[in-house]
């Protein structure tokens, strides 16, 4: 047997074994908590897949998928292979395909059969990539699929602040039953993201707390761009592997789910 077809090494599980990972969230809003229990606490391992053909052929294309990402947008994929954890939220890790320092963005490789709906896709792995986003701090994620043999296709996955609230509830909830050796019951399973197809009209006029807002937001526009646009260009100099940088009075850390943030220099 080839070393391409090997099982994972006891240390991988045992990795695995301490949060929910991005390949788990699948399990999580489906409401499969019994089975991934049983894996997180030692008393089963994951599925073996070394035998499966179509995993095994996504894990050797990935590599070309993203080579390809960085031919055709001419800009790096960084962090690969990179294994993240949440700063609010310890119990969440992943481990990155890739990153783009561009739009700070996670990047998700796939590869599935030529008859497959591209929305189909999406609506599949949005869970997942949302986990990602979630650990990283990304507003936003890019499914890298190629589809049979086809050039890759891009697909934007924005962030659902309300969704990704639920989805934390949950994992909450399932790793309070890892941490206290309980045996947890079938979750309830969590909907995707909604699509939205068709959008509403609405006044607020007469409305006050939205015509002080409105106000603010007007007066501030500007310097809000600005702010953003400087934040933004700040964040994307800093190198994937720097931990800290500062100069002309301000210092960007980096926490160790890999997120920047900037502050003022204390003098």
């Amino acid at each position: 047997m080839t070393a391409l077809l090997a099982p994972h090494p006891p240390e991988w599980h045992a990795a695995r074994r301490m949060g929910i990972g991005g390949s788990d969230a699948a399990a999580i809003v489906s409401g499969d908590w019994l089975r991934l229990w049983r894996e997180k606490t030692g008393r089963a391992e994951p599925e073996d897949l070394s035998g499966n053909f179509a995993v095994q052929l996504g894990t050797v294309t990935e590599a070309l998928n993203l080579a390809w990402y960085e031919r055709v947008m001419i800009r790096t994929v960084s962090r690969q292979g990179e294994q993240c954890v949440a700063a609010d939220h310890p119990f969440l890790r992943c481990t990155l395909d890739g990153w783009d320092a561009v739009d700070c963005c996670v990047i998700q490789a796939k590869h599935v059969n030529g008859f497959a709906k591209i929305d189909e896709v999406v609506s599949r792995y949005t869970a997942q990539v949302s986990h990602e986003m979630i650990v990283t701090g990304a507003p936003k994620a890019i499914l890298s699929v190629i589809v049979g043999t086809n050039a890759p296709v891009y697909e934007r996955v924005d962030l659902d602040e309300w969704w990704a609230s639920d989805y934390i509830g949950l994992c909450r909830d399932f790793w309070r039953h890892v941490e206290n050796d309980e045996e947890p019951v079938q979750g309830a399973p969590l909907a995707p993201p909604p699509k939205i197809e068709k959008f509403r009209t609405v006044s607020f006029e007469g409305n006050s707390n939205w015509a002080a807002y409105a106000a603010d937001w007007i007066d501030n526009r500007d310097s809000a761009k600005a702010f953003e646009k400087a934040a933004k260009e700040i964040k994307c100099a800093v190198e994937a592997d720097v931990g800290l940088a500062t100069g002309h009075g301000i210092t960007v850390s980096r926490n160790k789910a890999g997120a920047l943030s900037i502050s003022i220099k204390k003098v």
